[in-house]
């Protein structure tokens, strides 16, 4: 449960680092114009009952729009790191099920189970125990995927939409980087960042979903080590038929039918530069 908490504030703190680098240099293009004495430009249009052309209106209004601009992003990234937070946990509870799965059967003395199996007889106490383990493990299995579920309804529309946008936007920043004629340090590193944080925000949504179908998949895998062996054929035939239900994908899936799966990242980034080579081409 630790590996997983800190799993997930290591991805929201890089996401939050992207955002925030991005918002604050691209707050900061309007001084050098400031410093330089040129047309003064605040980082969003907007009417204000003041002339914002005085210095010291400058200044102010720059740092009311800068602070909004950085509370707003973290706002926004903040939405994200939930969504795939939420996932992150899923991927948690499919770890402890694991676990528990290990773990039937492991209190079972083997001596004295031989003995039972030749002479016949049942350990109601030991039965009842692991009938009772086993009936928590399922119940804890539909759980997660009921969570899953409720997960896949409430946000799959906003993930779809977010990831078409994503794409969209490291597109046009590339471009617009390209097209830049004059050398603007803060503009660069500001869009640079921009484009950091849209490329690991489509990240951590297919490496979550990513994550989510491993841990699925290697549940039949954490039963088969586990000691069924020492259980009756009952309750063997109950872990048989959870490894089968194991062989269906457990893929998150947008409404658009995208997958959140590592392929689907790597096939965005790259559809991200066709468009990007698309539009170089005909603005030449």
């Amino acid at each position: 449960m630790s590996s997983y908490a800190w799993q997930g504030i290591f991805h929201h703190s890089v996401f939050q680092i992207f955002g925030t680098f991005a918002v604050l240099f691209w707050a900061c293009i309007p001084i050098r114009g400031f410093i330089n004495g040129s047309e003064k430009k605040l980082p969003l249009d907007g009417w204000y009952p003041y002339d914002v052309n005085n210095n010291l209106a400058f200044i102010l209004t720059w740092t009311h729009q800068g602070v909004a601009i950085v509370l707003c992003c973290i706002n926004d990234l903040a939405t994200d790191s939930f969504i795939t937070g939420l996932i992150n946990v899923a991927s948690c509870q499919f770890e402890l099920l694991k676990w528990n799965f290990a773990a039937l059967g492991n209190n079972l003395d083997e001596q004295n189970l031989m003995i039972n199996l030749k002479e016949n007889c049942n350990n109601n106490n030991n039965n009842n125990k692991i009938n009772k383990k086993l009936h928590e493990c399922i119940k804890h299995n539909l759980a997660i995927f009921d969570f899953i579920k409720e997960i896949q309804n409430i946000f799959s529309t906003v993930i779809g939409l977010q990831l078409f946008v994503s794409c969209f936007i490291i597109c046009l920043s590339i471009f617009y980087l390209s097209q830049l004629t004059t050398f603007n340090p803060a503009e660069i590193i500001g869009n640079g960042a921009y484009i950091l944080c849209m490329t690991y925000q489509i990240f951590i949504y297919t490496w979550q979903g990513n994550e989510l179908y491993l841990q699925n998949e290697a549940l039949a895998g954490a039963i088969y080590m586990g000691s069924w062996w020492k259980l009756d054929s009952r309750f063997r035939r109950n872990l048989h038929i959870i490894m089968l239900r194991t062989q269906k994908p457990l893929i998150l899936t947008t409404k658009f039918l995208i997958t959140l799966t590592i392929p689907t990242f790597m096939s965005i980034i790259q559809t991200s530069y066709s468009m990007f080579t698309l539009l170089h081409r005909k603005n030449l």
